[in-house]
C-alpha cells in the first residue's frame, strides 16, 4: 500500500511484503504445455489454444531478476484493478506465465513453500484467458507438496492478502 505525506521527504510508503529472488532462466520457446508440465494436478485448460500468446512474442531465454509480491494487507480483499493498481505504483510489472515455470522444480518450489508462500499468480496480460460470458482467469503455480502444479483462478472473485504475485520491477 502506498501512501503520501503533503511535504517532506517521504513520498512513498510500500507495505507490502516482498521477496526478492536469485536471478532465473525463462525459456521463451517452451510451448505452454512444457512451461506447466511435469504434475499430476495441474489444469488441461493451461495450453497454447486458450493462452497462445502467452510468451508476448518473446523468443530465446533471458535471465530475469524476478520478485514475489503480496500487496495486500491480511484480512483485507481487493479487486484486480486495485493489485494491478498497487503493483504498478510499486514500480512492478506483473509476469506471464512462462516466469513461474522455473520456480516449480522441486528445491525452489519447496523453499518457497517453507517460506511461507502457497500460491503464486502470473497476473500479466498475456496470461489471461477469456472464456464465453466475459470470465477470465489467470494461471497460478500452487506449491502445496501434495497438490503442486498449476490451476486457474477467477480475475472476478478478487484478491486476499493470502496471494503472491510475481513481478519484475519497471
Amino acid at each position: 500500500m502506498t501512501s503520501k505525506t503533503k511535504s517532506g521527504i517521504i513520498v512513498a510508503k510500500h507495505e507490502m511484503a516482498t521477496i526478492g529472488l536469485a536471478p532465473v532462466e525463462i525459456n521463451h520457446d517452451q510451448s505452454v504445455e512444457e512451461m506447466v508440465g511435469g504434475f499430476n494436478f495441474s489444469n488441461s485448460d493451461i495450453n497454447s489454444e486458450n493462452f497462445p500468446n502467452v510468451n508476448g512474442d518473446k523468443l530465446g531465454s533471458e535471465d530475469v531478476n524476478l520478485l514475489l509480491v503480496r500487496p495486500i494487507p491480511s484480512g483485507k480483499r481487493y479487486s484486480t484493478e486495485k493489485v494491478i493498481e498497487m503493483l504498478d505504483r510499486a514500480g512492478f510489472i506483473p509476469e506471464d506465465i512462462p516466469a513461474l515455470s522455473p520456480l516449480k522444480a522441486k528445491e525452489n518450489a519447496d523453499e518457497l513453500w517453507y517460506a511461507g508462500v502457497r500460491f503464486i499468480t502470473a497476473l500479466g496480460e498475456n496470461s489471461r484467458w477469456l472464456l464465453p460470458g466475459g470470465f477470465v482467469y489467470v494461471a497460478y503455480l500452487d506449491l502445496s507438496p501434495d497438490d503442486r502444479g498449476f490451476g486457474l483462478y477467477s480475475l472476478g472473485r478478487g484478491w486476499s492478502g493470502d496471494d503472491w504475485f510475481v513481478v519484475r520491477r519497471k
